[in-house]
């Protein structure tokens, strides 16, 4: 198959992703709004669920031995989630609140940087993804128990819940499914290509497999319930590093470290030092911050793309 079939084949297998992922999350919303679940601590939820694409794409990358894509589809997947979809996102609400209190996203910051800088000696160990593992369930911790506590109503049979329970494993199937031929078709098109797997997953993969992502905060701008996209960005955020974590676990990481990865360390370290700052600020991401964010992914991934070509 030519580059041109290759690259469309590869943008319906991306959307034909986003469906199911989409398909497991509209499921899981269903499911938590049936039983009453907290608002905040269902995104929470969902941002895990959203980072099944991820989840399937590394599994898949590991088995034929890309290592280098899965890494960089998972760590420059937390660009694509602060900069461009929640940037959209605010963009979208013209606003999204916050607690407004001083500190309360620096251990998310502290935690998402973490395999960034664990690898930045080439590679991230058994024991790193040990501690990657350990610190997500403190940061799960911290911000469920201090996450607000607005629910939603219960409602809904058991039949209703079983229909939703059989969606979701669908859906999970089918994500499993695609993501391995995704993989496929990519090693197709790369073929002969002098392109890292790491900037691809960088680059390439961190847009298809955040579809889910995006569909969530679109949904949530649509139905008002702003809390619900805050929440899951950033359960999808550090679900990424804990899915690092898990891999490395499995088989330890060998990590390309150069320029493409030094500024991705850079620009993440100062995204996440900006989004605190607006975090703390007037208890809301504004729409100014929202296109300051999107500016910012802009940039990221241009200066990428300079480097590649240079």
């Amino acid at each position: 198959m030519e580059i041109p079939g290759l690259s469309i084949a590869l943008i319906i297998l991306f959307y034909l992703l986003g469906k199911s992922a989409d398909l497991v999350v509209i499921n899981v919303r269903r499911l938590g709004e049936a039983l009453g679940v907290k608002i905040f601590s269902l995104g929470i939820v969902l941002g895990f669920l959203t980072s099944l694409p991820e989840l399937a794409v590394g599994a898949n990358s590991l088995l034929l031995n890309l290592r280098a894509l899965s890494l960089g589809n998972l760590l420059g997947g937390i660009i694509v989630v602060f900069g461009l979809v929640l940037g959209v996102s605010v963009v979208m609400n013209r606003s999204i609140a916050t607690n407004a209190r001083a500190g309360s996203f620096l251990p998310v910051v502290i935690f998402i940087m973490a395999p960034l800088l664990l690898g930045a000696d080439g590679a991230i160990s058994r024991i790193d993804g040990a501690a990657i593992i350990i610190g997500y369930g403190l940061v799960l911790w911290y911000l469920l128990a201090r996450g607000p506590h607005e629910k939603f109503e219960r409602h809904d049979t058991i039949r209703g819940i079983a229909g939703k329970t059989l969606f979701i494993l669908i859906g999970i199937a089918a994500v499993l499914v695609l993501s391995h031929y995704i993989i496929q078709a990519t090693l197709l098109l790369t073929r002969g290509l002098n392109i890292s797997p790491f900037v691809i997953g960088l680059v390439l993969f961190s847009i298809g497999t955040n579809l889910p992502e995006i569909i969530v905060a679109i949904r949530s701008w649509r139905r008002n319930v702003e809390e619900l996209s805050l929440s899951n960005l950033v359960g999808s955020a550090i679900a990424n590093p804990a899915i690092v974590g898990i891999f490395a676990l499995i088989k330890p990481f060998t990590a390309e470290v150069g320029p493409p990865y030094y500024l991705l360390l850079i620009f993440t370290l100062i995204l996440l030092a900006v989004l605190n700052r607006f975090y703390e600020t007037e208890r809301r991401l504004t729409r100014l911050e929202g296109v300051a964010l999107i500016v910012f992914y802009v940039l990221f991934v241009a200066l990428q793309m300079l480097i590649f070509v240079a």
